[in-house]
Order: structure tokens, then C-alpha cells, then sequence
């Protein structure tokens, strides 16, 4: 995905920051510097942060459909919704629903948009990257070149607030590796 901007802090950087809110924070606690010394202290790890709202706008549809995907790390299957304006995986329940991602009113131009829903595998994660709790709380954007073919190119994400994001691990499946996922499915 060498067309999604991520924005790098050097960590030297990201640690004055997170002095710099620490400080505040003891005295006056507004919920801006709370956010910003969260983000700081992921950036200070020296991992890229993307703005997967921005990283929307900037690749836009392919064929009348997203280029890039976001979907939760424990979903297998990642639907999107062009009426229902989000992305959900396969169990299509109320219950559920609290768990999908709603996609932002500007994030493509709707209109242009294809006229029914579209459905991805969600990448396979290899162990090497893989986290070993909480799953639920990890996202994975990824490109979908044919929303009919195994994905590849894959980002791990945690969410820091909003639409941004830590990239904490990026992979890419092999052929061999992708040909094998979608005999699976």
C-alpha cells in the first residue's frame, strides 16, 4: 500500500511531547491533551500513524468500490455496505452491529459509488505479527485490488482516537500463500 501516507514522529520528538502533556496534564486536564499524549506515546515507539479517513479520500474507488478495506482483526470475512455506509463482517445480526465500522459521509463521493454491497476475505495474519490477546481490539486496512480475490498488502492497526491509527506490523502474503487462503474460503 505505498499510496496510504502514514505520518512518522521521530521518537526523540514524540518523547518531549509526551513530557510536554504530562506536565500540562497535572494541572489542567482537557481531554485534547489526553488524546494527544496518547498518540505521542505510540508514536514515540517509532511506529507510522495513519489517518485511515484520510488514507480513504486519498485512494478512493476502484471500479466503484473502495480501494482500501477496513475491517476488525477477529473477522474473517469483511462486507461492505454502500446503503448502510459501513464495513461488518459476516454475522449480520443487531446484537452485532455495535462492532462494524461506519465509514465517514466524506470519505468518497457516495454517488459514485457501486450499487450493491461487496464482499473480502480478510487478509490472513501470520504468526510473526499476529497479537497474542485482544484480537477484538485491532483493526487490519487492506487494499482490495478485485473484490472478488484474495487480498494482499496488508496493515495491523490499533486505534489511537477517531480515524487514527498505530501501524504496528505491515506483511505481505505470497502467491503461493494467497492461492491457498482463497481455496480455503
Amino acid at each position: 500500500m505505498n499510496d496510504v501516507f502514514t505520518i512518522v514522529v521521530p521518537p526523540e520528538v514524540a518523547e518531549q511531547k509526551i513530557g510536554e502533556y504530562k506536565t500540562i496534564l497535572k494541572t489542567q486536564r482537557r481531554a485534547e491533551d489526553v488524546e494527544m499524549r496518547r498518540m505521542y506515546k505510540a508514536a514515540s515507539r517509532g511506529k507510522p500513524i495513519i489517518d485511515v479517513s484520510a488514507a480513504w479520500k486519498s485512494t478512493g474507488l476502484k471500479d466503484g468500490y473502495p480501494r482500501l478495506a477496513l475491517a476488525r482483526a477477529d473477522w474473517s470475512e469483511c462486507h461492505f455496505s454502500k446503503w448502510l455506509k459501513e464495513f461488518r463482517d459476516q454475522r449480520f445480526s443487531k446484537r452485532a452491529r455495535e462492532h462494524w465500522i461506519r465509514i465517514p459521509d466524506d470519505a468518497w463521493n457516495w454517488d459514485a459509488v457501486g450499487a450493491g454491497d461487496a464482499f473480502s476475505a480478510v487478509p490472513f495474519m501470520p504468526p510473526s505479527v499476529r497479537p497474542r490477546r485482544w484480537l477484538s481490539t485491532y483493526h487490519i486496512l487492506f487494499e482490495v485490488e478485485k473484490w472478488t480475490e484474495y487480498p494482499a498488502d496488508p496493515f495491523l492497526l490499533k486505534r489511537i482516537t477517531g480515524w487514527l491509527f498505530v501501524v504496528e506490523a505491515e506483511w505481505d502474503l505470497t502467491e503461493l500463500e494467497r492461492a491457498l487462503l482463497a481455496g480455503l474460503r
